[in-house]
């Protein structure tokens, strides 16, 4: 993912990770935080491989969860919520793993709150 975006020149992005794809975007969120402007975390996999690491990040999060999730329990992201200092919780009633297709009205609002603040403050 780095060199992709390398090629790309997509430095101080925010990077969304939804599923397996937290397989590939927490190593790049921990790992490279400097070059990312923020971080979305979408019922994303293997959050307890990287806690300590997690503990330690500073860097804008917005973790959208479905509280009917079945595949990546709602615990993890309370937990993420917790080890992440600068991250906002929401909880989408009713929805499932994939809480953007059950409550897209919410889900989208949620993102758009969170990313206008974040790319304000993006380094140019």
């Amino acid at each position: 993912l780095t060199e992709s975006i390398d090629l790309r020149k997509l430095d101080n992005s925010v990077v969304l990770a939804h599923s397996l794809s937290g397989r590939f975007s927490l190593p790049v969120v921990i790992e490279h935080p400097e070059r990312v402007a923020g971080f979305v975390a979408v019922a994303p996999v293997e959050l307890p491989a990287y806690e300590s690491k997690l503990r330690k990040l500073a860097l804008p999060t917005l973790i959208v969860w479905g509280d009917r999730d079945q595949v990546v329990p709602l615990t993890h992201g309370k937990a993420l919520h917790s080890w992440v200092k600068d991250s906002r919780l929401v909880v989408l009633s009713g929805a499932r793993h994939p809480c953007y297709e059950d409550r897209p009205d919410e889900f989208h609002a949620a993102l758009i709150e969170f990313l206008r603040p974040v790319a304000a403050n993006r380094k140019k």
